[in-house]
């Protein structure tokens, strides 16, 4: 029985011998940019089809061919528009479907000057197949154009049309040769009778033997990427005090009168800028995608998208070795965001068994089994998670920031992985930690009479501690509303920062294009805030008197003995020690409210300027920081105005860190929750 005609059915019917469909120019005038210049195209006779209607589709295939917007809504699947269209030239006898008139067989597709490999899939689509740019672009230039659209105020302006069309060409073809390299992750096995086959063979004890490899290899993961950040720490921190040192002693020197004024400023450039120097040539010069933090690129690598170099062993050799050179050179950046990095290239790479940068091959051993996108994405959330627990030492945190922040694709498996090499890598880091505090603290530890190997642990939380809160932790009901209007305002300034640091990026993109403008802007970023650092606290800074219990962190500068400088105690500093400060250095003899208004508007534009520049960093630290400065503002304003609060002064910076970091980064449970296992205050 024959079955009922279709709606399409007409589309594939057989065309008459020879007919001229001619594009009339009234039609659609600007269609020449995509079907070219010729006008007119001839049906020639085809094969016809099992169930062909004759004649009923071909007034609608002469509209269709008019624009590549009508394209979307008539499908043509047995159409070639000339030498537009590489894939149907011809039937299966050869003979053209559809040429231009007295023309040729059609040439390979190239649309201005770049070769299209990619296309919209045949069955949904015209034979034309016009990619998604080819189809923006048609419609752009159709809507808005003509001296009555731009009359009626619904087209651009005609004066200044020709330099936005100029414009909007090149970003069209920069989009289309970066389209060219985009590639994708298969997640998902293909249900082929080879899967089946394969899965049916499998024995109990195979795959019994792969769950285990799969707990040994995150193990191996937390334990990789928990050494990584040891090395990194002990470096950062050895470097950042010898910059800091160095300086303090200069400037000792010239307040004794062994050295001419200005020394000490001569010195802390020099130290900063040749330490950003080494962290700007390892992105700029050696590997552009281990520049800033690389947590949007895990990101898209988790869902899918694969960019190329950016799991690979010398990225993170980059990474690793770049930041350190870029936290201690006194730039506003952290180091945690690229320790998420470091993590997944360290999961990816174990996982793989291999290397491209070093030609290692290890295709006999249990690594075969994992070497698919569906294993290699686990493992890259479990070294993403093992990353934040070994910067912040928040083992839950981490597994809450791949599930919400990184991981589309998730299951109950992962999720105890996940907190197992989470758990690994901050049990590991902080052992390495207490042997660092052990070196440092000569006196034995209070209440404890025997230590076997190390020191004292359960201290410690990651490369970066927000101290421990002494006192009591309890706050009233009537803090909540200030708590409430802080987090308001560190929402607008956590947007405020982000639509200024995307303006930075487009400007940085069309001017600093070169490496070696890379890395000279690097290098002036890290001169122009060594120059802030240091004589912003000369001029504007207060000397008061040592207090406190973080006295011995805070910095004499040029101020008498016994005394200490409000700003440069901030400034020159290294960053966790000035978080430390901000949260626990409270009451009248800390910091001036004059102080920490300047540190605030210059590390909150510093901070905007530096990221996105050719150097591994992090906008955690910075992020932090900045909300701590205006913690203490916030609570300065409250105590003056008399409004009664019942919370310390350090709860409400550590509000305003969170507050800022969530208005910057958008995170809201995986960063309550690291922030709780931080502190340990709800």
């Amino acid at each position: 029985m024959a079955s009922s005609p279709k709606e399409t059915d007409a589309l594939l019917a057989p065309a008459p011998p020879a007919m001229r469909v001619s594009l009339s120019s009234h039609d659609d005038e600007d269609d020449t940019a995509l079907f070219g210049r010729e006008r007119d195209v001839v049906l020639v006779s085809a094969p016809r089809f099992a169930n062909g209607h004759a004649g009923a589709g071909q007034p609608r295939a002469a509209a269709a061919l008019r624009s590549p917007s009508s394209i979307l809504r008539s499908p043509m699947p047995r159409f070639a528009l000339g030498s537009r269209s590489p894939a149907l030239n011809g039937a299966k006898g050869g003979t053209p479907l559809l040429t231009q008139f007295g023309g040729t067989e059609s040439r390979p597709y190239q649309f201005l000057g770049v070769p299209r490999t990619h296309s919209f899939p045949s069955d949904l689509y015209s034979g034309a197949r016009f990619s998604r740019f080819e189809i923006e672009e048609a419609l752009r230039q159709r809507n808005g154009t003509t001296l009555m659209d731009w009359l009626k105020g619904r087209g651009r302006n005609p004066f200044a049309s020709a330099s936005h069309k100029q414009l909007q060409k090149e970003k069209d073809r920069e989009k289309r040769a970066k389209a060219q390299h985009l590639e994708s992750y298969n997640y998902d096995f293909f249900e082929s009778r080879v899967n089946m086959q394969h899965d049916h063979e499998q024995t109990e004890s195979a795959i019994r033997s792969l769950n285990i490899a799969r707990w040994v290899m995150t193990f191996g993961i937390g334990l990789g990427t928990a050494l990584v950040a040891c090395f990194v720490e002990f470096w950062t921190t050895l470097l950042a005090t010898f910059r800091t040192a160095t300086m303090e002693s200069y400037v000792a020197s010239e307040m004794a009168g062994d050295r001419s004024f200005g020394a000490g400023f001569f010195i802390y450039a020099l130290i900063s800028v040749g330490f950003v120097s080494v962290a700007s040539y390892c992105v700029a010069i050696l590997c552009p995608v281990a520049g800033g933090s690389g947590i949007s690129e895990i990101k898209a690598t988790l869902n899918g998208i694969k960019i190329h170099r950016v799991v690979r062993l010398k990225t993170l050799f980059c990474k690793a070795f770049g930041i350190l050179f870029s936290v201690a050179g006194g730039l506003p950046v952290g180091k945690e965001g690229p320790m998420i990095h470091s993590g997944a290239v360290i999961g990816a790479g174990l996982s793989q068994g291999k290397s491209s940068s070093f030609g290692l091959d290890t295709s006999w051993t249990k690594f075969k089994g994992f070497r698919n996108d569906k294993e290699k994405r686990d493992f890259i959330s479990c070294g993403a998670a093992a990353g934040v627990a070994a910067a912040f030492g928040a083992p839950i945190g981490g597994v809450l920031f791949a599930l919400e922040e990184g991981a589309s694709f998730w299951h109950q498996n992962l999720t105890w992985r996940t907190f197992f090499c989470a758990m690994v890598s901050a049990f590991v880091l902080n052992y390495f930690m207490s042997f660092m505090e052990a070196s440092v603290d000569s006196e034995p530890t209070v209440g404890v009479s025997h230590v076997f190997i190390g020191g004292t642990m359960g201290t410690q939380t990651g490369t970066f501690s927000f101290g421990q809160f002494e006192g009591s932790k309890a706050y009233e009901v009537l803090d909540v509303p200030v708590f409430i209007l802080m987090g308001m305002m560190g929402g607008l300034f956590g947007a405020g920062f982000n639509g200024a640091n995307t303006v930075i990026t487009k400007l940085r993109k069309r001017y600093v294009t070169h490496r070696f403008l890379r890395f000279g802007e690097a290098l002036l970023i890290a001169f122009s805030m060594a120059t802030a650092s240091f004589w912003l606290p000369y001029y504007f800074g207060q000397c008061r008197d040592l207090a406190g219990a973080y006295s011995d962190s805070l910095s004499r500068f040029y101020c008498p003995e016994g005394q200490f400088n409000d700003l440069a105690s901030l400034m020159t500093v290294s960053y966790a020690t000035s978080m430390k400060q901000l949260l626990h250095f409270t009451g009248d003899a800390s910091f001036t409210p004059f102080s920490l208004c300047m540190f605030f508007i210059v590390f909150y534009i510093f901070a905007c300027w530096t990221y996105g520049i050719a150097v591994p960093s992090g906008l955690f630290v910075p992020s932090l920081l900045a909300g701590a400065a205006y913690g203490r503002i916030c609570v300065m304003i409250v105590h003056y105005l008399g409004f009664p609060v019942g919370a310390q002064d350090g709860m409400f910076a550590l509000i305003g860190s969170a507050c800022m970091l969530g208005g910057m980064a958008r995170m809201t449970i995986s960063l309550t929750v690291i922030i709780l296992e931080c502190t340990g205050v709800i």
